[in-house]
């Protein structure tokens, strides 16, 4: 519905919304009407809508605004959230197309000499904050990965046991670094839904979903097409480009054909 109405409209909704559910709308609009949308709703609400999204997905939409939006924006974003600030800087260090880029730090962690009954408690106060309860990561003080735990490993584990003893050490992670397709084809060869991304020390950044990297498999296929029909890559969606655009994508690959 928000799609559809007028900007004038659309951002009166957005802010008559509850916070938690106006930010998952939010979220699903295109860069360019999320760009729209904030400028009409002023610092203060935007803001309040990007602190209830996830960390990826509020990473994305600061780093498609100009400076002369996004800085003031952020500056009272830190107002209004400052841990959430914090995540727009790290995140946004990260190039949009490597593992850091996609990574959301919305996961739950927990450390290794924890008894089962103690995990359960810490994972039930935190779950409301996590993009996923796919995997559960156990990191020591330092935060280094040590392995997971999953909600099967839960429930079928005592109480009494230790963390440690039950949890999944041969862990798959990849760096920080990693181009976004390369990603992909792990997160499917090994049929994961959940993909932890990590530093040079071995030390836990952040989590990659399945949802993600459908968004990455659409994109680079759509890329491969382009190449096929002798065309550059196109920046917007296929019916969205000007005749302009398509003349400049394709001249030079007819010429090298000719």
């Amino acid at each position: 519905v928000v799609g559809d109405l007028d900007d004038e409209h659309a951002t009166e909704l957005l802010t008559q919304l509850p916070t938690e559910y106006a930010a998952q709308v939010f979220a699903r609009l295109d860069e360019e009407r999320q760009g729209l949308l904030a400028g009409l709703m002023g610092n203060n609400s935007t803001a309040l809508i990007a602190t209830e999204m996830n960390s990826d997905e509020r990473a994305d939409f600061f780093s498609m605004l100009p400076p002369s939006v996004g800085e003031p924006l952020l500056e009272e974003l830190e107002k209004v959230d400052p841990e959430a600030a914090e995540d727009v800087e790290e995140l946004s260090r990260w190039p949009e197309t490597s593992a850091g880029g996609l990574m959301s730090t919305d996961y739950i962690s927990l450390a290794p000499s924890l008894r089962i009954s103690e995990a359960t408690d810490e994972i039930r106060k935190s779950a409301h904050e996590a993009e996923t309860l796919e995997a559960i990561y156990v990191v020591d003080t330092a935060h280094k990965l040590l392995g997971y735990l999953t909600l099967r490993n839960l429930l079928l584990s005592e109480p009494a046991d230790r963390v440690y003893d039950v949890m999944q050490s041969n862990v798959i992670s990849v760096p920080s670094e990693l181009d976004q397709e390369e990603v992909a084809k792990i997160l499917a060869k090994y049929d994961l839904h959940t993909l932890p991304v990590v530093d040079q020390k071995g030390e836990m950044l952040g989590v990659i979903t399945s949802d993600d990297i459908l968004d990455v498999m659409v994109e680079e296929q759509a890329e491969d097409v382009q190449k096929m029909g002798a065309i550059a890559p196109l920046p917007e969606g296929y019916f969205d480009a000007s005749i302009f655009v398509y003349v400049k994508k394709r001249a030079p690959w007819l010429l090298v054909l000719f």
